[in-house]
């Protein structure tokens, strides 16, 4: 792609056909502000380049590492030098780019000079590699990427690599997981549990998609399978704590709270605890009837992060569920003032309001906690509830009919007889 520089008072208008990198941009802007580059700083000055019209680039170095990391396939590096291109894999490729700019012909095992010269240059960019080092995402990245159905996967590290994680070979799981994705997004739960099933018995190590799997497994109301499933991918790495949050979560949900926290202790107690984790084992001891310990969790969550609004709601919901509505109000209130659209914290406040008789209150908070979680099935029962005693019928059906797609088959049949017969009428 071309890279265009423009800055009359330093140079003249110029085309330089030679390549340039990304990292060359910073120490560019930095000469053209008349500053010296730092030690160590990748990249070269491009200004000369705009004087001569020519530019000698240094080799550059490539990564792509999230397939590996997240789904255990080989790690792809590889570097450019003049017209070569090697990429370092199980299955090596070796490119002439100036003859072959659309990488059809590998040269690797026809030209084993060449390939050697690019294996050692390789080697010495990476002599001072300082390995992957891991930053969590805060709360508001990692809950979207939840919604839309992305879900945490690390794969256990390897120290070695076949040609069966090559990702050429693996390619077509990663457009398979895709389409998953895209199913979930497009309202199709059961195609999307089908698919996930395959890539699982397909390629069984690949944590990312037990991880989707069980997340599906719960959208559908197994909470059983989603924490089985869960379970296996932890197995596959026992340091996950992102799956492990999700293994509680669903064991949780799946009437298993006491294995939830059983299973959940050991990451909890850890010096630098996951917030997920924290969040994930509170609600876990709340639903063991455990309260006081489950408030601890939820506070060293808020401690450890607090632009987190969602350990405030986990406060105000333990204290609900133990009848103090005081306490509950003003926890969920602090929630909104860090996350405005939190549902949880909407969906406790319009129970509060209900449990008043406020049902206009209610409703209003009722209405925000779907607009952020339009799949919880609960909330849209209790809106179109509330909605029939205030007389607003009409309103009501269209949150029913929403209950009614989104409720898991089996789950809460009472509640589904009241909604159809309802509906019926």
């Amino acid at each position: 792609m071309p890279l265009i520089l423009y800055q009359p008072r330093l140079f003249l208008p110029r085309i330089v056909e030679d390549p340039v990198r990304h990292v060359d941009i910073l120490p560019t802007v930095l000469g053209a502000v008349g500053l010296a580059a730092p030690d160590g700083l990748d990249g070269a000055n491009l200004l000369p380049a705009a004087e001569t019209g020519r530019h000698a680039p240094a080799p550059s170095y490539f990564e792509a590492l999230s397939a590996s990391l997240n789904r255990g396939w080989a790690p792809l590096v590889g570097v450019s030098s003049g017209s070569l291109k090697y990429i370092d894999l199980p299955i090596p490729e070796l490119y002439d780019e100036a003859g072959d700019p659309a990488e059809s012909r590998n040269l690797a095992a026809s030209q084993p000079a060449q390939l050697r010269q690019m294996v050692a240059l390789l080697g010495q960019l990476r002599a001072n590699d300082r390995g992957i080092a891991r930053i969590p995402e805060n709360a508001e990245t990692r809950e979207r990427l939840r919604s839309l159905g992305y879900l945490a996967g690390t794969a256990t590290p390897k120290t070695s690599y076949t040609e069966a994680d090559d990702p050429k070979r693996l390619v077509g799981l990663d457009r398979e997981t895709d389409d998953l994705i895209t199913r979930y997004q497009r309202g199709d739960l059961r195609g999307a549990i089908a698919l996930g099933e395959d890539l699982v018995r397909r390629r069984p190590g690949m944590a990312v998609s037990l991880t989707h799997l069980a997340f599906l497994y719960n959208e559908a109301g197994d909470h059983a399978g989603a924490a089985r499933t869960a379970s296996r991918a932890l197995d596959l790495n026992p340091a996950a704590a992102d799956v492990a949050s999700l293994l509680g979560a669903y064991l949780t949900e799946a009437g298993q709270a006491e294995e939830a926290v059983a299973r959940l202790q050991a990451y909890a107690g850890a010096p630098q605890p996951d917030v997920d984790v924290l969040i994930a084992y509170g609600v876990a001891l709340a639903s063991s009837g455990r309260s006081g310990e489950a408030l601890a969790a939820f506070e060293r969550a808020r401690a450890i992060d607090p632009t987190n609004g969602l350990p405030l709601a986990n406060i105000g919901m333990a204290h609900l569920m133990a009848g103090d509505r005081d306490r509950a109000f003003a926890a969920f209130t602090s929630a909104l003032t860090i996350d405005p659209a939190l549902a949880r914290a909407h969906n406790g406040l319009g129970v509060i309001a209900a449990q008043r008789g406020a049902f206009e209150e209610a409703t209003t908070h009722w209405k925000r906690a779907v607009a952020a979680d339009p799949h919880d099935h609960q909330v849209l029962y209790n809106l179109g509830d509330v909605l029939i005693r205030l007389g607003r019928s009409a309103e009501a059906r269209s949150y029913w009919e929403k209950y009614l797609r989104e409720a898991p088959e089996g789950l809460d049949e009472q509640d589904r007889r009241r909604v159809r017969a309802w509906l019926g009428r």
